[in-house]
This record gives C-alpha cells, sequence and structure tokens, in this order.
C-alpha cells in the first residue's frame, strides 16, 4: 500500500513540475528570478526522484545492494538541501534584495548548504544521519534530527522574514509575492516533518508541489499585472483595484492621482530612449518611496504617466503630494545628471452622485494635472 503511494504521489508531482518547467523555460525571462526559479524546479524534480527509488527501496518493492541504495539515500539527503537553499535565493530575488549581486555574500549564503553536503558524505563513515545496513535497510543515524534543523532552516527564513515584510509598508506593493513566499513553507514543513518520522509514507513531494503550484501561479500573476520596466503594478491591476475600492467604499474618502513627467520628450529627443528609461524607473522609485507611509495602491499608467488610488483626507493627500515633489527634490540633488527630474500632479476625489464610472473619475485628475502643468508654465514666464 505504501509502495502504491510512493509511486503514485512523486510520479504524479513529477510530472506536474515538469509541466511547470516547460511553461516557464517558454516564458522567455531571462532575469536571474528566473534563472534560480528554474533551478528550483530542477532541484525538486531531483529530490522528488530520489525519495521515490528510497521509498520503493524502504517499502521492500525492489532490492539493491548497500552501495546502490547508499547512493540513492545520498542524493535524497543532498537534493533536499538544494531544494532549501534555491527557494531561499528566490525568495531573496523576489524582495529586491541587493546582496544577491555581491559575489561574496552569494557565496557565503551557500556555506550552510555545503557544510551539509560534507557532514552528509562524512556521514557514510561516521553514521552522523543515517546508513545502510549489509541487507540495504536504511537507518537513522543518531543526529538525523540535525538534517530536519538546517535543511529546513533555509525554508524557515523564508517566512518568518516574509511575515515580517508583510506588514511593512514599504513592501505594500509586494504583498502578494510575500504571502505566496510565506506560505511555501507551511506544506513543504509540515509534510516534511511527518514524512521524516514516518519514512514508510510518501506526502512530501505533495506538500512541496502545492507550494511550488502556488509560487508559479503568483509569478505568472505577476507577469500579467507588473509593468515589466519599473515594477509597479500595470494599468490592468490599476483599472480592477480602482473599479474595487468604488464599488466598496465605506469610510476612507478615495482619490485618484494622475502624474506626468514634465521632460521625458526632452530627454528622450536629446540623449536617447534608453536615458529616458532609467528617468521613467528613477521616478517610479521616487513614487515608490513616497507612497510608502500611505494607504494608496501605485501603478503605471502609461508611458510617462503614472496614478495612485489613494484612501485618506484631503490634508494626507496634500502631504503626500509634497512629499513626492520635496523626495524628487532631494533625488536630483543627490545624483546630479544631465538633466533635472521633474512631474506634475492632479487629483480628483471620488463622488459617487457626480461620478458615474471610473471614466469620469481620472478625467477628473487629468483635467486637475493639466491645470497644474498650465500653472507651471505660466510661472516660468
Amino acid at each position: 500500500m505504501y509502495a502504491f503511494t510512493y509511486l503514485l504521489n512523486n510520479i504524479s508531482c513529477i510530472i506536474i513540475m515538469l509541466l511547470i518547467l516547460k511553461v516557464h523555460i517558454k516564458s522567455l525571462d531571462k532575469s536571474i528570478t528566473a534563472r534560480i526559479f528554474t533551478f528550483l524546479i530542477v532541484s525538486v524534480i531531483l529530490y522528488f526522484a530520489f525519495d521515490l527509488f528510497c521509498g520503493l527501496l524502504e517499502n521492500d518493492v525492489w532490492y539493491e545492494s548497500q552501495l546502490i541504495s547508499t547512493i540513492f539515500n545520498l542524493g535524497f539527503f543532498i537534493t533536499s538541501y538544494f531544494v532549501g537553499y534555491f527557494a531561499f535565493m528566490y525568495s531573496e530575488c523576489e524582495t529586491n534584495n541587493t546582496w544577491m549581486f555581491n559575489s561574496k555574500k552569494l557565496y557565503l549564503s551557500f556555506i550552510p548548504t555545503l557544510v551539509l553536503i560534507v557532514i552528509t558524505f562524512l556521514t557514510l563513515e561516521f553514521r552522523y544521519f543515517f546508513y545502510i545496513d549489509i541487507n540495504g535497510n536504511y537507518i537513522k543515524g543518531p543526529y538525523y534530527f540535525l538534517v530536519l534543523v538546517f535543511a529546513y532552516g533555509y525554508i524557515l527564513l523564508i517566512g518568518i522574514k516574509n511575515f515580517i515584510l508583510y506588514f511593512n509598508k514599504k513592501y505594500y506593493l509586494k504583498k502578494e509575492i510575500l504571502l505566496s513566499l510565506s506560505s511555501f513553507v507551511i506544506f513543504p514543513l509540515i509534510f516534511g516533518i511527518i514524512q521524516a518520522f514516518h519514512t514508510g509514507i510518501s506526502i512530501i513531494c505533495l506538500g512541496t508541489t502545492i507550494a511550488m503550484v502556488q509560487v508559479f501561479i503568483s509569478m505568472q500573476n505577476k507577469r500579467i499585472t507588473i509593468d515589466s520596466l519599473t515594477k509597479l503594478n500595470n494599468r490592468d491591476k490599476l483599472m480592477q483595484y480602482l473599479d474595487g475600492k468604488m464599488n466598496n467604499i465605506i469610510n476612507n474618502e478615495i482619490y485618484f492621482i494622475m502624474i506626468d513627467i514634465d521632460n521625458l520628450k526632452h530627454i528622450n529627443d536629446t540623449y536617447g530612449h534608453v536615458e529616458g528609461d532609467k528617468a521613467i524607473k528613477a521616478i517610479a522609485n521616487v513614487l515608490k518611496e513616497s507612497c510608502g507611509k500611505y494607504t494608496c495602491m501605485l501603478a503605471r499608467y502609461a508611458g510617462d504617466e503614472f496614478s495612485i488610488v489613494f484612501e485618506g483626507s484631503l490634508d494626507s493627500i496634500e502631504k503626500l503630494k509634497n512629499d513626492i515633489y520635496n523626495n524628487l527634490k532631494t533625488y536630483c540633488e543627490l545624483s546630479p545628471g544631465k538633466y533635472n527630474l521633474e512631474v506634475s500632479l492632479g487629483y480628483s476625489r471620488y463622488d459617487r452622485f457626480k461620478m458615474k464610472s471610473i471614466v469620469d473619475l481620472i478625467a477628473s485628475a487629468d483635467d486637475e494635472l493639466y491645470k497644474e502643468k498650465a500653472r507651471k508654465k505660466q510661472n516660468k514666464r
């Protein structure tokens, strides 16, 4: 019975992971995040394969020599370390940790995995974690519990760190991703611990597959709703969010803010579109920093336009407006370049009695934006 579940569960999960790998590779995403996710998928597939072989041996479905049984179990342990390591690396990429681009820190992050691999090979001689007797039977070693502590250490770190970040307003744009990464910990950890103490059953592959599927779905949703240049929400996501807020207003006032880069055409014409893209990304970063302490949703509306759905009072939206202008001024002072970056901003409060649709709200904010531009031109004369 146990052998059948090992065979059915692991083969089914391997097929699912192969399908995910196929779709992921076809996405043409060459970012470091995508590459690490590829390594994670491959590690998971190998882990399932070794788990299957070890399970069949454990349940006496087939018999192999002591050497072959040892190799299969070594593979199981080592691939489990890589699954934890690449899951951690993927999580760090998704939260945009800059240390990922420091080669020394990358090497340091791999040290726990390397230590585990070395100790696992020493286990062949000293039987720390496991050993295979002369009859090919798998037997746990006296320090087997250390495998659980260290092998799942990366996974626990993912859960704890992302749970904390979820409540940090600085990461408000990544709440969906952080929630997905945090929940990624639950199923593999619980199922893995159960299987660790009941090696005759096969459920860890199910927990890991559930986790991988939900992370993959989150990744696909992000590709659909995230602007590729700025990594902000895109216009489709903005419209969905704004529609939901307009239909479910309780106490807070809803404002729609339109922001336009004043001199982007001049930058593109003078310095080229590559420099123009850098300017757009710089503005996006300033806006993310400015919005961090407010209840709002930031998106790239069009080429040189950004939008914010803001919940709060008139006073607080004026504070946000001032924060944007001040933060942009500070950015230009600290990063002097060939040109100064300037934006214009207009906003409108949603009035359910006067505005019949999203279009009316956006048009009202757009009118205020161009009034702001006209005032700036008048002041420069």
